[in-house]
C-alpha cells in the first residue's frame, strides 16, 4: 500500500514524499512541496501499485530537459544532502566541463562525448583531479537515472587513472597521535583563526581525535554519532549505521552503505560517559553555543588544531588533518598483526584492495620508524687508537659469597 512521509529539508522546508513499492520492490518515491500537489500525487502512486497487482507492465517516462535544467536539479540536490564545499566543487566543476564540452540537450550527455572531454582535460590538470571530477560525473548520472532522465549511466565507462605512490594512505606516528590526545584535552593558547570556528574549543577536537583513533571513522560517521544510541559503554562496542536526523529529517548514509559495530578500548567508553554527563544534546560532538557540528567545521578545528601544534604525518610530513588519524588506526592494526579481512570490517571497506593499502604503508611505516633512531658517530669521529696500545679490558667481577 502507498504510504506519505513527511521531512523538512536542510533549509527547513517541508516536503511530501509518496512511496509505493512495485512487485514488492520499494520505488522511488514521488515529491513536492505543495500541500494539494501531494494528495495527487500518492493517488497516483496507489494506481501504480493496483495496475502492477492487476499484471499490466509499465513503461517508464523518460523525462526530456535539456542538459542546464538536469544540471541545476543536481546541484540543489547536492547543496540539500552533501556539505557545501562538495556543492562547490560540482560547480566549478561543471563550469569546467561546459568550457570543453558545451552540452545543451541530455542525448549529447553520451560516452563519445564524456570521452573527448576526458582527452581534453587531461592535458592541463593532474591525474588525482580527473579521477575526482569522474566521481562527479558518474553521481550526476546516477542522480539522472533515478529522476527518470538517463537510462543508463554513460559515465561507469570513463577510465581512471591508477594510484601512484603519493596517493597511499599517510599516517601519523604514535606518539604524536598521543600529543594531539592530550594537548586537546588541555589546550594551551590555541586559538582558532577563521570566524567560523571561533566558537568552538578543544572538547570537540579531543572527541573527534578519540573517534579516529579508537574506532577508526570518517568525520561524517563521527559527526552523525549518537551519544545515547550508537554506544554500547558496556560491552565497548560503537554501531556506525545508516540514520535520519530527528531536527531537519535529513538522511545520512554512511560510505558504501556498509554498517559495522567496532570494537572499541575501554578508554574511549570512558570518554563517552564523561560526554554524557556534560552534553546538553545527544550529539557526539556538541557545541552548547553552535549546537551539532557540520563536516567542513569538523575537518578544519582539527586542521587547524595540527597545524597549531605541528603535528605532521609520518611519510609526507604535512600538517595532518582528521582523515590520517583514521589512516593511523588501520595501519596500527595491521603493524600490529590483525588480519587484512578484520581490519576492512573495522574500517567499512568495500573492498579488501583498499584495505591492503594500509599493508603497504605499514612497510612504510617501518622505514619511517627506521629513520627516526637515534644516530650513531661515524667512523670518522671516533677517535683512532693508536697500533699496539689499545685500552686493557676491564677486570672480571668476583662472583658473589654468602660472606
Amino acid at each position: 500500500m502507498a504510504w506519505l512521509e513527511k521531512r523538512y529539508s536542510k533549509k527547513g522546508v517541508l516536503i511530501y514524499y509518496s512511496y509505493y513499492r512495485i512487485h514488492g520492490k520499494k520505488q522511488k518515491p514521488f515529491h513536492t512541496t505543495d500541500f494539494k500537489t501531494h494528495k495527487k500525487q500518492l493517488k497516483a502512486a496507489r494506481e501504480l501499485e493496483d495496475l502492477t497487482a492487476a499484471g499490466v507492465s509499465i513503461k517508464k517516462d523518460f523525462k526530456d530537459i535539456t542538459f542546464e535544467e538536469a544540471k541545476n536539479k543536481y546541484l540543489e540536490h547536492e547543496l540539500d544532502y552533501n556539505s557545501i564545499n562538495t556543492y562547490k566543487r560540482a560547480v566549478v566543476f561543471f563550469r569546467s566541463f561546459l568550457s570543453i564540452m558545451p552540452i545543451i540537450d541530455m542525448s549529447e550527455f553520451n560516452i563519445q562525448n564524456l570521452k573527448i572531454w576526458h582527452k581534453e582535460r587531461s592535458k592541463s590538470v593532474a591525474e588525482t583531479t580527473i579521477n575526482k571530477e569522474i566521481t562527479i560525473l558518474q553521481s550526476f548520472s546516477s542522480f539522472c537515472i533515478e529522476e527518470d532522465i538517463l537510462k543508463d549511466n554513460v559515465a561507469r565507462s570513463l577510465e581512471r587513472y591508477t594510484e601512484t605512490d603519493t596517493d597511499k594512505k599517510d599516517f601519523i606516528f604514535l606518539e604524536d597521535v598521543s600529543r594531539a590526545i592530550v594537548y586537546s584535552k588541555i589546550p594551551r593558547g590555541m586559538k582558532y583563526q577563521r570566524e567560523s570556528t571561533k566558537q568552538w574549543n578543544g572538547k570537540q577536537v579531543h572527541s573527534a581525535v578519540m573517534a579516529a583513533w579508537y574506532a577508526g571513522l570518517r568525520r561524517g560517521e563521527i559527526a552523525n554519532l549518537d551519544l545515547w544510541k550508537d554506544f554500547d559503554t558496556v560491552n565497548h562496542k560503537v554501531h556506525v549505521h545508516t540514520k535520519i536526523d530527528p531536527v531537519t529529517g535529513r538522511k545520512w548514509k554512511i560510505k558504501g552503505k556498509k554498517e559495522r559495530t567496532v570494537d572499541v578500548d575501554p578508554a574511549f567508553s570512558a570518554h563517552v560517559e564523561v560526554l554524557r554527563k556534560e552534553n546538553q544534546s545527544s550529539y557526539y560532538v556538541y557545541n552548547k553555543a553552535c549546537g551539532p557540528i557540520g563536516l567542513d567545521i569538523l575537518s578544519r578545528i582539527v586542521k587547524e588544531f595540527c597545524k597549531f601544534y605541528d603535528i605532521r604525518t609520518a611519510i609526507s610530513k604535512e600538517i595532518a588533518g582528521l582523515h590520517n588519524i583514521r589512516h593511523s588506526f588501520g595501519t596500527y592494526l595491521l603493524h600490529n598483526g590483525a588480519s587484512p579481512r578484520d581490519v576492512m570490517e573495522a574500517m567499512g571497506h568495500k573492498s579488501i584492495l583498499t584495505t591492503m593499502i594500509y599493508a603497504h604503508t605499514a612497510e612504510r611505516y617501518l622505514k619511517a620508524a627506521i629513520s627516526k633512531l637515534p644516530k650513531l658517530p661515524s667512523i670518522t669521529t671516533v677517535p683512532i687508537i693508536p697500533k699496539g696500545k689499545h685500552p686493557a679490558p676491564p677486570a672480571p667481577q668476583q662472583p658473589f659469597s654468602d660472606k
